[in-house]
C-alpha cells in the first residue's frame, strides 16, 4: 500500500496472533488470501519462550498502540498537557519520534 509521500505503509490491523504466526486479515492478503504479518520464533537461545511470547504480544497490538499515539497526540495538541514545559516537551518529542519511526 502507497501513501501520498510513496512510502510502503504496514499492513493494516488489527492483528491477531495464531500459534507462532501474527495474522492480519485476509482481505489485506495478496488476493484476499491469509496474510501473515510476522512469525515469532520461541524457545531459542536468543527469546526463552516466555520472552517471544511477550515479545508476539506487543508486536500484536502495534497497530492499536500507533493509533492510540495518534489520538493522544491531537488531544495534546489542541488542549495542551502538563504545566512544565521541559517535562511535558520531552514527552511530546517522544511520542512524534516513536509515531515517524512506525509511518
Amino acid at each position: 500500500m502507497k501513501t501520498e509521500q510513496g512510502t510502503t505503509r504496514y499492513t493494516p490491523g488489527p492483528w491477531r496472533l495464531e500459534d507462532d504466526f501474527i495474522h492480519a486479515d485476509p482481505e489485506h492478503g495478496v488476493g484476499g488470501q491469509c496474510c501473515v504479518v510476522a512469525q515469532m520464533y520461541s524457545g531459542t537461545d536468543c527469546a526463552p519462550a516466555g520472552q517471544a511470547a511477550a515479545n508476539a504480544r506487543l508486536v500484536v497490538v502495534a497497530p492499536a498502540l500507533l493509533e492510540a499515539a495518534k489520538a493522544v497526540r491531537a488531544l495534546w495538541a489542541k488542549h495542551g498537557l502538563g504545566d512544565d514545559d521541559n517535562e511535558s516537551g520531552q514527552v511530546w518529542d517522544a511520542l512524534n519520534d516513536a509515531i515517524a519511526r512506525s509511518e
